[in-house]
């Protein structure tokens, strides 16, 4: 789904929908769960790839994928219009280079790394070099993680929110 510009937002229902299957079912397969045979079988004739491939092959080291540069990508697509500039003047570079580095013309520099973390607010923990973010369900930044945050808490009926209030203000009060 990602090699095909699908949102991430769409992942779970579209799964779901392939497998005949809950949503908590179908995070469950994207996060690696054991398929059944059915599931398997549908996931195949959905996405191409055959059951053994699926099941047994991992997809994205034989890709050959840059995921340095994947993810750069993708946390350069999250920026807000007119948010280029701003990164490009945290690193020092030109505007220009955010837009190469978005149509893949140019590779960022692993010299900007410190740089993104900051801007980006990744957890320093995480390397981008190593690990998919552009393939996680879960919000990665820290601007990413509010806005999910404020979602969340804008779906809740006002009786879950009365409820689940005490706690997030023992959470969230200022120390």
């Amino acid at each position: 789904m990602w090699k095909q510009n699908k949102p991430q937002k769409s992942w779970v229902s579209e799964i779901a929908t392939w497998t005949n299957s809950r949503e908590e079912r179908a995070l469950e397969l994207l996060n690696g769960i054991s398929t059944t045979e059915s599931e398997a079988k549908a996931l195949s004739q959905a996405t191409g790839y055959s059951q053994d491939e699926l099941l047994f092959t991992d997809l994205l080291a034989a890709s050959n994928l840059d995921i340095w540069q994947e993810n750069v990508v993708s946390l350069v697509n999250s920026l807000a219009r007119g948010e280029n500039s701003q990164l490009a003047e945290a690193l020092g570079i030109k505007s220009s280079t955010i837009s190469n580095w978005k149509s893949r013309r140019q590779k960022p520099e692993k010299t900007h790394k410190q740089g993104i973390y900051v801007f980006f607010g990744v957890p320093s923990t995480l390397d981008i070099e190593e690990y998919p973010l552009f393939l996680s369900l879960s919000p990665i930044s820290s601007e990413e993680q509010r806005l999910w945050l404020r979602e969340k808490i804008d779906q809740l009926s006002n009786q879950t929110l009365q409820q689940l209030f005490p706690a997030l203000e023992r959470l969230l009060k200022e120390p």
